[in-house]
């Protein structure tokens, strides 16, 4: 399980180095979310550990959600699962399940 630093208020996907990534949002900051090194057929897991006051915002580039919605933190102190798969080098498709306790 590879842990995201966030950097510059991005929080890099990097596909190349697994499958699985955790993430924790800092509180009162929005939060890009993006990816790169995408593989054909790989299935990535996020675990987003969330805070009070917390926002996200996806790069449409390289991460698409289901029906364009983006994501939206939950606010509880809590956590997101973020599921994605890729049938090419371009985008991960991603599903979210939200405020798991």
């Amino acid at each position: 399980v590879e842990a995201i630093t966030i950097s510059s208020q991005t929080a890099s996907i990097d596909c190349s180095t697994g499958n699985f990534f955790t993430v924790t949002l800092p509180q009162g900051v929005d939060t890009h979310f993006t990816a790169d090194n995408i593989n054909a057929g790989q299935t990535v897991s996020l675990k987003v550990l969330t805070n009070t006051n917390t926002t996200a915002s996806i790069d449409v580039n390289s991460i698409r959600m289901l029906a364009g919605a983006g994501y939206t933190p939950t606010q509880a102190n809590s956590i997101d699962i973020l599921t994605f798969s890729s049938f090419d080098t371009s985008f991960l498709y991603g599903v979210t399940g939200k405020f798991f306790s």
